[in-house]
């Protein structure tokens, strides 16, 4: 049985588990069809309640 693939959107926020007790966050925001052919997304970080692009 396959995978079913999940359609994203601008916009999506995804979390990456980096261990047991560690997340990090990533939001899509563009898809580069003609340099890398590949999403283009932005690393969230949480500082003070509050989640920042860096």
């Amino acid at each position: 049985m396959m995978a079913k693939r999940l359609k994203t959107k601008i916009g999506d926020i995804f979390s990456v588990p980096i261990n047991e007790e560690e997340k990090r966050y990533m939001q899509l925001i563009a898809f580069d069809l003609t340099q890398l052919n590949s999403d283009v997304v932005r690393i969230l970080v949480m500082f003070q309640n509050c989640w920042f692009p860096i």
